[in-house]
């Protein structure tokens, strides 16, 4: 008998001999790899002093089919990762679409409740402040496109490129000091917010240069619209003070306070929810700060 139709005999008696035995003309999948195929296979696979034994087939036997099962459970947890991604990415819609409605009602209900402030703030504000009414601004806004905020003017008009304020500055007026220190001037961003530039909650929005630049993980905050209020903006409510005592405002707040409002923006970011939101609108109303260390401004 040659010796080809030796190692046929040999393998089919192995084949025989192993579980699961499968007919003759092998299929090419998990099920099959048992059987008659992967015998065929290993005979290629196994080296020559060897080939033809029962031990060697079953052990590259064993190797492929452990190969094929962590394939299997990599494919099987593919599949489950891809599904876990598409019911968050489902959720996630959903929130914004939530949002989206909730900041919509709030937004005209406070526009009609407003109003009176709006109409007495706009009469003192042209008798006292000869000038526009509004400052126009170009902010950094949602997945970094930028957008014009509406606000009441509370400096005196000029053309300087300054865009870091302090408590201490001096183009700020009597009246416009009133308007920072209540809140007031920010009023008329509910414009911005039904015209869908702004929510009500999320990171306060910053001039160009600085969200825009932002890289890796940082710029998931740009994956939500800047809000009107934030969790960055009731961690530094005194945010001018904070740059007053500097002797460089600028430079402090470009390497040190930017980056830890950025920080408490992906924590909100990781966090956000409709009860947040509530939540945050509260305690800028009322004057209070979040819990937990995520949230907490590192400098004062």
């Amino acid at each position: 008998m040659s010796s080809l139709k030796v190692r046929e005999v040999k393998v089919a008696h192995g084949l025989r001999n192993m579980p699961g035995r499968l007919p003759r003309r092998p299929v090419l999948n998990y099920a099959s790899v048992k059987g008659l195929s992967a015998g065929l296979l290993a005979i290629a696979l196994v080296p020559k002093k060897e080939k033809g034994t029962l031990v060697s087939i079953k052990r590259h036997l064993s190797m492929k089919n452990a190969a094929l099962k962590k394939d299997f459970a990599r494919s099987a947890t593919t599949k489950q990762t891809v599904s876990t991604n598409t019911i968050y990415l489902c959720t996630f819609k959903i929130h914004l679409m939530i949002k989206r409605i909730f900041d919509i009602s709030l937004a005209i209900v406070g526009f009609f409740l407003a109003l009176p402030l709006l109409m007495l703030i706009t009469l003192i504000h042209m008798i006292t402040m000869p000038g526009p009414l509004f400052y126009l601004q170009t902010r950094t806004g949602y997945k970094g496109k930028c957008f014009t905020i509406f606000k009441f003017r509370t400096m005196v008009v000029n053309k300087d490129d300054i865009v870091i304020t302090v408590d201490s500055d001096k183009r700020i007026t009597s009246f416009g000091q009133i308007l920072r220190a209540t809140k007031f001037d920010e009023l008329p961003q509910l414009w911005n917010i039904l015209k869908g530039d702004m929510s009500f909650v999320g990171p306060r929005p910053d001039v160009p240069g600085y969200y825009d630049h932002l890289t890796g993980d940082d710029r998931i905050v740009l994956d939500v619209k800047p809000g009107l209020t934030g969790a960055d903006s009731i961690a530094y409510t005194y945010e001018e003070i904070i740059l007053g005592k500097q002797e460089d405002p600028v430079k402090f707040y470009n390497e040190k306070l930017f980056p830890d409002k950025v920080r408490i923006n992906k924590a909100y970011v990781f966090r956000q929810s409709l009860k947040l939101d509530i939540t945050i609108i509260l305690f800028t109303l009322f004057g209070r700060q979040l819990s937990g260390e995520e949230f907490k401004p590192r400098f004062k």
